[in-house]
């Protein structure tokens, strides 16, 4: 924690933001100005109380594209206006944007996939571990007998694209399943 009698802002007193050339008055409210990093006073688990200045995650993620030179980028849809963030950075910058495609969600209908339910479920002892058999983990699924081979297959089957999937759990199975062999 930062004593008082140190000067600098406190933890919520400022934030690093990016200066776009729209400004306030561009027309998606997310791209309008937005934070880079903020101030942090709590000691971090690794670095405790070595720094004070954290980047967010558009501002890390545009740093480490850059810095290992990434060329393709595949995400989920909802990360749209992130990659509309990093692509104005990227041109600060004068670095050129990498190729990005977006994929839709993939939803079950009757198959939970939440990690904050299976982590609180694990620590409450409903589940053994994450490769507990009655999850639907990958780590699960590989000490099954899947292999790396049946998801390639499956996601050539069911195609990458922006369209969001829907699918039941018996579905899904079956069609891992024949791709298992």
């Amino acid at each position: 924690m930062l004593d008082k009698s140190q000067k600098g802002f406190l933890q919520g007193e400022a934030v690093l933001r990016f200066k776009s050339k729209k400004g306030m008055k561009d027309p998606n409210p997310a791209m309008r100005d937005f934070p880079l990093a903020r101030i942090n006073t709590e000691n971090h688990p690794l670095q405790k109380s070595k720094y004070r200045v954290w980047p967010l995650m558009n501002f890390a993620v545009t740093v480490d594209d850059i810095e290992t030179k990434v060329t393709h980028v595949i995400r989920g849809k909802d990360h749209l206006d992130n990659a509309k963030r990093q692509e104005m950075m990227f041109e600060v910058l004068g670095k050129k944007f990498p190729w990005t495609f977006f994929l839709g969600r993939f939803k079950f209908n009757d198959m939970e996939l939440s990690t904050t339910k299976f982590r609180e479920e694990i620590s409450k002892g409903k589940y053994s571990g994450w490769a507990d058999k009655n999850l639907p983990t990958i780590a699960s699924l590989m000490k099954q007998g899947y292999k790396p081979s049946a998801f390639w297959k499956f996601a050539e089957h069911i195609g990458l694209s922006e369209n969001d999937k829907v699918m039941d759990r018996k579905e899904y199975f079956t069609l891992l399943d024949s791709f298992n062999r």
